[in-house]
């Protein structure tokens, strides 16, 4: 049977805040058992997850800022961006991406990019993360089980199928 225990669950803080990095990082290892990594840029966690080999079994959910800022105010980039690269290198990665500003325009291309999730930095971020975690995981328990019973019901099927011809059989050989 599948047993999700929060071992099997790798968190990716990516946010060039860093003082916002640190603190979901120490929340998130003081209040969870999820394996936490925090990244300042998403080229760091791409070059990472590259180097990685995930067992089928683990769940990936990237927290990623919305936009990293350049210190000389030129190469901006989108969180959507780096999500585009991850998703080529890890379809099955679940993202959250976290947002300071009013801005609603991308809202509907993060969700088309697979987006699970939107959230403002507030004082709530950090309850509302661990809310959409917790959803993610319970849609991939509803899955997989959804998996399971269509497998116990074939075999059952399959079963009783079987009986039944077998009883059918005995009874027309017997007159």
């Amino acid at each position: 049977m599948f047993k999700l225990k929060d071992k099997n669950v790798n968190v990716f803080i990516v946010d060039d805040d860093e003082l916002l990095c640190n603190m979901l990082y120490t929340k998130f290892t003081k209040t969870t058992n999820y394996h936490i990594h925090a990244f300042p840029k998403g080229e760091e966690l791409i070059a990472f997850l590259q180097r990685q080999k995930f067992s089928p079994k683990i769940i990936n959910i990237v927290i990623m800022d919305y936009i990293f800022k350049d210190p000389y105010g030129k190469n901006e980039k989108k969180g959507i961006y780096y999500i585009e690269k991850i998703k080529k290198i890890f379809p099955s990665t679940h993202f959250i991406i976290l947002t300071d500003g009013n801005e609603t325009s991308f809202y509907v291309e993060a969700h088309e990019k697979g987006v699970s999730a939107i959230i403002k930095k507030n004082d709530s971020a950090f309850l509302q993360l661990q809310n959409h975690i917790n959803y993610i995981i319970s849609e991939i328990k509803v899955k997989h089980y959804k998996q399971m019973f269509i497998k116990y019901l074939y075999i059952t099927s399959a079963l009783f199928l079987m009986i039944l011809v077998i009883l059918l059989l005995s009874f027309y050989f017997r007159i």
